[in-house]
């Protein structure tokens, strides 16, 4: 039997493993990125998204209930965090920026999450004749990219989460990647609140199908 990937259309998230949406410690690696990612942040998010990317510094985009407030922010480093990991004397520095932000819009980004997350599913897997041998192939992962992983916090719910890698353009994985970045301007003050919620409300009429 031989295993192979395949390059699909991406059309929805996979399910996650675990590492940065629950309480796995097990693997260094992930509990190292976990600790430095999410220090500070609480285990209930509205709409969370993180990036790890092959050879560029890890990245979270969050968007949490603080207190009676709102806030979206973004937390990435000066160096990967597996640098720690090298070496532990090894500086890496933490880049941050936040923004309080209208229930409204909190509220409308979280529902986003929710919907886009409701609809993961895992990787069809597909049966060919390959050299005379049969194999599967299997969703789409790499060495050079990025694993995007999208979760939310809803009462009733518990913790939700899916993940993409590096989806295709044209695809409405990459259009979710693409809606981040928007969030992420906002938090780094690069994209207004009202800017933002012209675009989520757009893409809610869109998601809520």
């Amino acid at each position: 039997m031989i295993i192979s990937q395949v390059a699909k259309a991406q059309e929805h998230l996979e399910p996650v493993n675990g590492y940065l949406t629950s309480y796995n410690f097990q693997n260094e690696s992930y509990s190292l990125k976990r600790v430095h990612l999410l220090d500070g942040y609480d285990d209930h998010p509205l709409a969370r998204v993180f990036v790890l990317a092959s050879f560029s510094p890890e990245k979270v985009i969050s968007v949490d209930k603080v207190k009676d407030t709102y806030v979206i922010s973004s937390r990435t480093f000066t160096r990967q965090l597996e640098t720690i990991k090298q070496n532990k004397n090894a500086k890496v520095e933490r880049i941050e920026s936040k923004k309080e932000i209208d229930k409204k819009l909190a509220i409308l980004l979280g529902e986003i999450f929710f919907r886009v997350i409701n609809e993961t599913k895992y990787p069809k897997v597909e049966y060919r004749i390959i050299n005379g041998e049969e194999a599967m192939l299997v969703g789409r992962h790499g060495f050079d990219g990025e694993t995007y992983i999208f979760s939310t916090f809803q009462n009733g719910f518990g913790t939700r989460a899916g993940q993409i890698w590096s989806p295709d353009s044209g695809t409405a994985m990459a259009e979710l990647v693409a809606f981040s970045v928007e969030m992420e301007q906002v938090a780094t003050g690069a994209k207004s609140e009202s800017e933002l919620l012209k675009i989520a409300e757009k893409y809610y009429s869109k998601v809520k199908k």
